[in-house]
């Protein structure tokens, strides 16, 4: 895992724009393999979906990545496991290694099988960074740093002031 939390912040805006952008590019590379009936508009549906799934998805994986990433401790390992904190590890683990489990076996499936046709492949490379956002989210939620004593959320003060 980083020493700081920017380069996961970083994966996440990349995400988050990249993901409906490789989404136009499949369905563009679908439309000019012929696969689609020549009669219709059967592509512009799709890349538009894919836009606006990622806009309206936005919202929740900012906030999964500011969740996760808000006490971050760059301490924390890709496999980490806190014995003093077994609800957290175990929740997150099925929360985030759950989905990145299912994303990897399909990889795999489809990298050992082969995807025909070619364009197909698009979609095996958009989950890869996927698989590295949730284990770098359960592992940054596994291994953050507790509160501070006294630290209850409430904004602080600024000094100076009465």
């Amino acid at each position: 895992m980083p020493n700081r939390s920017k380069p996961l912040w970083i994966l996440t805006a990349a995400l988050l724009v990249g993901t409906p952008a490789l989404w136009i590019v499949y369905w563009w590379q679908v439309l000019a393999s012929g696969s689609l009936p020549h009669d219709g508009d059967a592509v512009a549906i799709p890349m538009f979906a894919g836009v606006v799934t990622g806009f309206l998805a936005s919202p929740l994986v900012l906030a999964t990545a500011w969740f996760c990433l808000r006490r971050y401790d760059p301490r924390t390992r890709l496999l980490a496991w806190r014995g003093d904190r077994p609800v957290r590890s175990v929740a997150a683990t099925l929360v985030f290694g759950g989905p990145a489990l299912v994303l990897t076996a399909g990889l795999l499936h489809d990298l050992v099988l082969g995807v025909e046709p070619l364009h197909e492949y698009i979609l095996v490379a958009l989950r890869a960074p996927w698989i590295a956002w949730l284990l770098a989210m359960r592992a940054a939620l596994v291994g953050q740093r507790a509160p501070a004593a006294g630290d209850d959320g409430a904004p602080r003060p600024i000094s100076g002031s009465p």
